[in-house]
Order: C-alpha cells, then sequence, then structure tokens
C-alpha cells in the first residue's frame, strides 16, 4: 500500500513524524502491517482550490491490485477524512 499527500504547506509548517503518524494511522485502519505502507509528502505545492490558496491538502492512497470488500471502500474514506479534522 502507498499513498501520496500533495500540500501547500511548506516544509517547515509539516509536523515532526506525520509520516510516521500517518502511515500508522492506516495500518490501524486497513489491518496492514506498516512495513507494507509507504508515505511520500510533498510539501510546497501550488493549489487554487475554489479559488482560494488556503492551506490544503490531496491525498492519494494504493491499495494495491486487489480490489476491496464490499462497502470497505467508502467507510475507509470516510474515516481517513474524519479522523484527521
Amino acid at each position: 500500500m502507498s499513498y501520496t499527500i500533495d500540500t501547500n504547506l511548506t516544509a517547515s509548517q509539516v509536523p515532526d513524524g506525520f509520516l510516521s503518524g500517518t502511515s500508522d494511522f492506516l495500518s490501524t485502519l486497513f489491518n496492514r502491517p506498516k512495513k507494507v505502507i509507504m508515505g511520500q509528502l510533498r510539501s510546497g505545492q501550488e493549489f487554487d482550490f475554489s479559488g482560494s490558496t488556503d492551506p490544503c491538502v490531496v491525498m492519494n492512497l494504493t491499495r494495491g491490485i486487489a480490489e476491496p470488500r464490499h462497502g470497505n471502500r467508502r467507510r475507509g474514506y470516510r474515516t481517513i477524512c474524519d479522523g484527521h479534522k
């Protein structure tokens, strides 16, 4: 499983341990060992969302070639959004 996070925050604005904490969160959420999760953070990106340049993030998550069981995808994405408010 891999994930990429793009944000317009600068590297210094991203909290220490953010990638490790996100990997821990995904490991628990999807019941996968952390050793099979790879994360990448790309800070300092330029974004325009609804005409605003306020801080924002886009996360792309790839679970591999296996299709998620029925209903798990929706539950997983909803949990990710709720867990990082």
